[in-house]
Parts: structure tokens; sequence; C-alpha cells
């Protein structure tokens, strides 16, 4: 019996690096995002919310 699956683009793709959210958060996100440091949540919810992909 062969099963065959279904993936979405978020189930194949590499989840973001900081370094891309950032630079979405630069011109899409309401707030300051830092350069260095861990990324807030809501930054990375508003991302994902936005992008579909996940974050690292």
């Amino acid at each position: 019996m062969n099963e065959t699956t279904t993936e979405t683009a978020t189930e194949t793709e590499a989840p973001a690096t900081a370094k891309e959210v950032r630079t979405w958060a630069a011109v899409n996100f309401r707030g300051h995002v830092g350069a260095r440091g861990r990324l807030a949540g809501d930054v990375k919810a508003a991302f994902t919310e936005a992008t579909g992909r996940q974050v690292a």
C-alpha cells in the first residue's frame, strides 16, 4: 500500500534565521528590534503570521 503525503511550504522550507527576521522587521514591524540579542516573541509571531515561515 502506497501512502502519499502532502507537505506545505512551511514543512519543507528551512526556518528563518534571526538575520532574515530582523531584515523583515525593519520594514514591516512596528516597534524596535535590536541588531543583536534574542528576538522577542511578538516579533517572531508577527513574522510567522506574515510569511508563514517558522523562526529558528
